[in-house]
């Protein structure tokens, strides 16, 4: 019998989570759904992991390709799919025993074309580097989003699905329109858990940000700091113009002040100690990371 649903699932290096995906999919309270993988040149054994421990599910078929990034891997799978309605999740989430229902709920009432979850947690929040990251994914869900989870198959073909050019950001469909934002639809999904892996995490954003231009995401993000420091030098040269350096350090310490204090808050109101020490690491690193993609995109093109 043809399946209502197709789950596209991109794989990179995903040997340590892609199990808890797939079962958690396979326990799902709806089950007319096919589930495609396509390994992306993965190098530490996902494929053949995947193909030794489920090669007799009949609803689960993998491919694999070289590495050319998530948004081609998305848009083969696409291609390979028997079911009216894709679902695009990543190898590294895990999901509610509802998500599939309420997320095409709309979809099959006839009200949306597309759907995504509204609910994000953060699985591993075990680990402080991850749980340091953040601890919600998605803490203030729009209405609606272009990033969709669910989307009519036919609707998805006919605009040509993903642009793998936009990097980190090639899973927008902005160009199809936006999906109801589905808060019911549960997912966890993991953060980096190394300084290693929030680094490459952060470069593969950074290079997302030239790549589209969507500075104004991040400036948003990060304005509060900047605005201050800039306020603080200001009123300094308005009442003295005399040795500058002492000026600009003097500004960076009260900016620093109120940057740790935000750590503070959060560190006090999610009762976790260690924020304290690993929040402001995080925070370096990620626009470390931001900085090194963008220019490395801006200037080598690699």
């Amino acid at each position: 019998m043809k399946p209502k649903l197709s789950v596209v699932i991109p794989m990179f290096n995903e040997k340590r989570y892609i199990e808890r995906c797939l079962n958690s999919l396979l326990s799902q309270s709806f089950k007319s759904f096919e589930i495609i993988l396509v390994d992306d040149g993965s190098t530490d054994g996902t494929y053949s992991l995947v193909k030794s421990v489920y090669s007799k599910k009949k609803n689960i078929r993998l491919f694999s390709q070289k590495n050319q990034g998530p948004g081609v891997a998305r848009n083969f799978g696409a291609s390979k799919a028997k079911g009216d309605i894709l679902i695009f999740v990543d190898a590294d989430m895990m999901f509610d025993k509802n998500y599939l229902q309420y997320l095409i709920k709309p979809i099959i009432k006839g009200k949306e074309f597309g759907t995504t979850h509204g609910t994000e947690k953060v699985a591993n929040l075990e680990n402080v580097w991850a749980r340091s990251w953040s601890i919600d994914r998605i803490p203030n869900p729009p209405k609606r989003s272009a990033v969709f989870r669910a989307i009519k198959t036919d609707i998805f073909l006919k605009h040509g699905g993903f642009n793998p050019s936009k990097g980190y950001f090639d899973d927008d469909l902005s160009h199809i329109g936006s999906g109801l934002v589905v808060r019911k639809a549960i997912c966890y999904h993991n953060n980096p858990e190394t300084i290693k892996e929030a680094f490459k995490h952060s470069v593969w954003v950074g290079r997302g940000i030239y790549i589209t231009g969507s500075f104004h995401y991040y400036l948003q993000r990060f304005k509060l700091f900047f605005v201050l420091f800039v306020a603080v030098l200001a009123v300094q040269l308005l009442f003295a113009r005399k040795n500058l350096m002492a000026f600009f350090i003097i500004a960076f310490i009260i900016t620093s002040i109120v940057i740790y204090l935000q750590v503070l808050i959060r560190t006090v109101k999610e009762k976790y100690i260690s924020h304290l020490i690993y929040v402001p690491i995080i925070w370096v690193i990620r626009l470390c990371g931001y900085a090194v993609g963008f220019f490395k995109e801006k200037f080598t093109n690699q």
